[in-house]
């Protein structure tokens, strides 16, 4: 299963679960148009999947998912109980707090 949304940036509020019978990178160039003329551009958060590859030497911006860093961070300090472990998920908490005051308020800026 392959899901797709816009973002909160975008006026068009959409999301797509697209059912495939495999796991290939093939499905997602297939979905966005990958290459061709007038294919999709824009930023593909992933989590370092192999078959993602293929469409960032298309043109497509690599946006890595957070949260699987996030996680080995986690297993740092949780299996090895790493002080520098412990620091990057007091960062990462702060940068949660900064995502959600940004996603309730969007059009918002401070200083």
């Amino acid at each position: 299963m392959w899901s797709y949304c816009t973002t909160a940036y975008n006026e068009t509020r959409a999301m797509v679960f697209d059912s495939a019978d495999s796991y290939t990178g093939e499905h997602v160039r297939d979905f966005l148009g990958l290459p061709g003329e007038g294919c999709w551009h824009g930023s593909l958060i992933c989590d370092d999947f192999s078959g993602d590859k293929t469409c960032f030497a298309m043109g497509v911006t690599e946006a890595r998912c957070f949260e699987h860093v996030r996680c080995k961070v986690h297993e740092l300090w949780a299996d090895y109980q790493s002080t520098v472990g412990e620091r990057a998920l007091r960062f990462f908490i702060s940068l949660y707090d900064i995502q959600k005051h940004a996603l309730r308020h969007p059009h918002s800026r401070k200083g």
